[in-house]
């Protein structure tokens, strides 16, 4: 993720905390922290207001997503206003993902249609709010975070001149990453493996 992008999500942050009262001067020590660029210690001091306040997350998934220039939405499932909690969300692959196989994404797509999976507007949060991102959601078995794995978040399908697609979300060395994968086949379109996961809401499973 680029350091704009995290002073952006500490910015959104800032406004959602300054709701709240009983953190006192806090919240203008975080300002003065998020204006001195020292990301790290300002991500310390919000984890901190969190568990001292019991912030929520308040996720309007219901809400349109980023969306680059040239492109356009073409489906959104949303839940309405969800309080994230970590256990209401897990990953999810097909049983030809899981033999080691690989689907074609519009094949994917149709498997994946009645799945509860997670949007882009999810994923556009856990930009801005990095912290929330889980490790589980990119393990091996053994426990290990994979670099392998990336986040697939299906609720959003998006279009542009290349044909359908979804976003993505990986991890490497405690590095955020994201980008797009495409669904269509034409030009053969991207391939998914057991490694590319579907993030599910498992409340409305």
């Amino acid at each position: 993720m680029k350091k704009d992008d995290v002073s952006k999500g500490l910015g959104q942050w800032l406004e959602f905390a300054k709701k709240f009262e009983k953190a006192g001067g806090m919240y203008m020590h975080l300002q003065k922290v998020i204006d001195s660029k020292n990301n790290e210690l300002a991500m310390k001091i919000i984890r901190f207001i969190e568990q001292t306040e019991k912030i929520m997350h308040l996720i309007p998934t219901h809400e349109t997503p980023f969306c680059e220039n040239g492109s356009k939405i073409v489906s959104h499932n949303h839940f309405g206003d969800v309080i994230f909690h970590p256990e209401d969300f897990d990953t999810y692959v097909t049983r030809v993902q899981n033999e080691n196989k690989f689907s074609y994404g519009i094949d994917l797509m149709e498997a994946l249609k009645d799945e509860p999976t997670a949007n882009a507007t999810f994923l556009d949060y856990l930009l801005a709010y990095p912290h929330l991102i889980q490790d589980c959601w990119f393990s091996e078995p053994s426990g290990v975070v994979s670099k392998l794995v990336y986040i697939i978040f299906w609720g959003t399908i998006y279009e542009d001149n290349a044909g359908k697609y979804v976003r993505w979300l990986s991890k490497e060395n405690g590095k955020i990453t994201t980008g797009t994968k495409t669904i269509s086949k034409m030009n053969g379109g991207d391939t998914f493996s057991w490694n590319n996961r579907a993030l599910v809401y498992v409340n409305k499973m």
